[in-house]
């Protein structure tokens, strides 16, 4: 295994990118923050996940925006810590090609395309940090996706005011995804605050290329990773100009297939809600 620092990682990025990419198709490269990350801020891992390095060490202490990609990535294959590689991360000659449920938008095959969400309603979005008294939270939306190389486009919905038992807002965006396999759909609610910053009620990250077509009600959890409560979700629904399937609820792929240890991505692991609607179109 290589243990390479994050200033090398950005170094080898910008000089050797494809060679990097041949070299962890054999080796296991494992990437640690930089030692200047004093706040136990984390890296992006989806950039050097697009390199095809298998392990990104985590700052489990802070618990930004990047972690919280981290822990989404995560979540499928049944949670068992382990996720394929994208196909052109991987060597074909001795890997089979890796099939998605037909519903989901990875199944579509391509590289890019366009993404249409449509926030709908929350229900029973609970207080910041548990809190069991004080007034009633003003909820709003912030939806983003991210790709190896940051986050061009974000969306807020409107604030909706003293609302958190089942806020509406009925909201469409759309993002211009240009890798499915890699980018990851985060969304986080938040409650607003006039004087002072908005604090976070939940969020939810999941890859792109699994997010499945139809009315979706998505489990969101706090700051810590942990489940909301009282138990909260928002619904979403995520359509598609090709099929127009609706299902509801959200079907997680489980891979049965002896790949080598050189094709996953690996993480150590530690698990309200909201409502959104979608299409995709390559």
């Amino acid at each position: 295994m290589c243990n390479i620092s994050e200033p090398l990682c950005l170094k080898l990025a910008q000089k050797f990118p494809q060679q990097w990419k041949m070299h962890n198709e054999e080796h296991l490269s494992r990437i640690y923050p930089s030692g200047l990350r004093v706040g136990s801020s984390n890296l992006n891992p989806l950039f050097p996940w697009s390199l095809g390095c298998q392990i990104v060490a985590m700052n489990l202490q802070g618990h930004d925006t990047a972690y919280q990609i981290n822990h989404g990535r995560f979540l499928q294959n049944a949670g068992c810590g382990y996720v394929l590689k994208p196909t052109q991360l991987r060597n074909a000659k001795d890997t089979a090609e890796d099939a998605l449920p037909v519903t989901c938008i990875g199944a579509k095959g391509g590289k890019a395309g366009l993404l249409t969400v449509n926030v709908l309603t929350g229900y029973h979005l609970p207080k910041p940090y548990g809190a069991v008294r004080g007034e009633r939270i003003d909820p709003y939306v912030k939806i983003r996706v991210y790709s190896p190389y940051g986050c061009r486009e974000k969306f807020v919905t409107r604030v909706v005011r003293r609302n958190g038992y089942n806020p509406q807002w009925n909201e469409t965006f759309q993002f211009n995804v240009q890798d499915v396999g890699l980018s990851m759909f985060h969304l986080v609610c938040r409650d607003k605050d006039f004087g002072s910053s908005d604090d976070m009620i939940g969020m939810f990250s999941f890859p792109v290329n699994l997010l499945q077509m139809g009315l979706r009600y998505v489990p969101l959890v706090g700051v810590c990773l942990t489940g909301c409560r009282p138990c909260s979700r928002q619904a979403l629904r995520i359509s598609s100009l090709q099929m127009q399937n609706t299902l509801t609820v959200f079907a997680f792929f489980s891979l049965h297939v002896p790949f080598s240890r050189l094709h996953w991505f690996g993480c150590t692991c530690r698990r309200g809600g909201l409502s959104f609607a979608g299409s995709w179109r390559r």
